[in-house]
């Protein structure tokens, strides 16, 4: 079990002088993402464990790494990373296609893991969930996908150098090594950044509860039948 402070824990883990000043500004939009989070991840222990591990452990795995993506992101961001921080919601898009993908029999993705684990493009998840007869298979809305994959083509951008990474690194003239409070993100970035991962929140509560454990439900006790 875990309780919702060790999750406001995580969130603000490390010394940072941008900690307090997003306290300040976004009281509520943090405490929003905690109480998400913290939704989602019950909704995670609630399945028994021997469903999550069916289809050879693989989506279980995958929506775990999702909310380690999700809830470390939120801890870049709000220690003023949001380079880093973007990078890991890229990580956490990919991680949850996959965990829908591997949690399907039918389609098989699970199976393919085992035989060439190691070998698997982990870019290519999104561009895999997006196929007509997994959205199908796994009854996805469409346009939910489509915005799973632009959040992942936006935040992609965060993982190279543009830009977009080169305005995370100053400010008023000024450039920083580290994390910093940047007061020219507060008006529009900073709420955007912060409704992404909250959503990001809603999406593994809905992806567990509507597809994943359904899905997983199917798979017979016997993990390689």
């Amino acid at each position: 079990m875990i309780e919702k402070w060790e999750i406001a824990l995580e969130v603000f883990a490390g010394s940072s002088e941008a900690h307090p000043q997003f306290r300040e500004r976004f009281r509520t939009e943090i405490t929003e993402f905690i109480d998400k989070f913290y939704q989602a991840y019950l909704e995670y222990l609630a399945t028994p464990v021997s469903v999550r591990l069916k289809g050879y452990g693989f989506s279980d795995n995958f929506i775990f790494n999702s909310f380690h993506c999700l809830l470390t992101s939120m801890n870049l961001l709000v220690s003023g990373l949001p380079a880093p921080s973007g990078g890991l919601v890229r990580s956490y898009c990919e991680s949850l296609s996959w965990s829908l993908l591997c949690s399907a029999r039918k389609l098989k993705y699970a199976h393919s893991l085992v035989q060439n684990e190691g070998q698997f493009d982990g870019q290519e998840a999104i561009n895999h969930l997006n196929k007509e007869e997994n959205v199908r298979e796994l009854d996805l809305d469409k346009a939910g996908v489509g915005t799973i994959r632009e959040l992942a083509k936006l935040m992609h951008k965060y993982s190279h150098v543009s830009h977009l990474s080169l305005t995370t690194i100053r400010t008023k003239g000024k450039r920083f090594i580290g994390g910093f409070f940047n007061p020219h993100m507060v008006k529009y970035a900073y709420p955007k950044e912060l409704e992404t991962r909250i959503w990001g929140c809603r999406i593994i509560r809905d992806a567990l509860e509507n597809v994943i454990v359904p899905k997983l439900s199917e798979w017979p006790d016997d993990k390689d039948s």
